[in-house]
């Protein structure tokens, strides 16, 4: 798993070379103001430029909001792991389920990694927290009613 220096410096690099680009256009704009048919050629030169600035700030924040869902996952993880004590095959069985519960329910990886640690927090041990995810996120989604359910409601109001 990532550390969070490892997050911070590719966050940094990112940003640098963010900045870089955006200075670099800032020359070429400016050489475009000599004029004339330099001008022009540095013209189109600055907008595909700018148009390359704008596809590499898109993936920097791509890039930027993924470690930073990682990172937030991963945190809470490891209070999952210090509240219900898992460690190894353990806490890789909880890591696996709170993802699978991310992509199977209307919840994130994340707030399934929340529900294990408040689990684990209310004495369940790392096995029981296990047993009692999917049916408790289960619990918290709402019923979706099957057209016999909605003609018998619509019948009784």
């Amino acid at each position: 798993m990532a550390n969070k220096n490892t997050i911070e410096i590719v966050i940094k690099a990112v940003t640098k070379g963010e900045k870089d680009l955006k200075e670099f256009k800032g020359d070429v704009l400016s050489l475009n103001k000599l004029g004339g048919q330099i001008g022009k050629g540095f013209a189109l030169a600055t907008a595909k430029i700018a148009a390359f600035v704008g596809g590499l700030s898109g993936v920097a924040n791509a890039v930027k909001e993924s470690i930073t869902l990682f990172a937030s996952f991963d945190d809470t993880m490891r209070q999952v792991a210090a509240v219900s004590g898992a460690t190894g095959d353990e806490f890789q069985r909880l890591t696996d389920l709170a993802r699978q519960m991310g992509e199977e329910t209307r919840y994130t990886a994340t707030e399934s990694a929340q529900a294990l640690k408040f689990l684990s927090m209310a004495g369940l041990d790392a096995a029981q927290s296990m047993e009692a995810l999917p049916g408790s996120l289960s619990l918290l989604q709402p019923p979706v009613p099957t057209l016999q359910h909605q003609l018998i409601l619509s019948q009784t109001l």
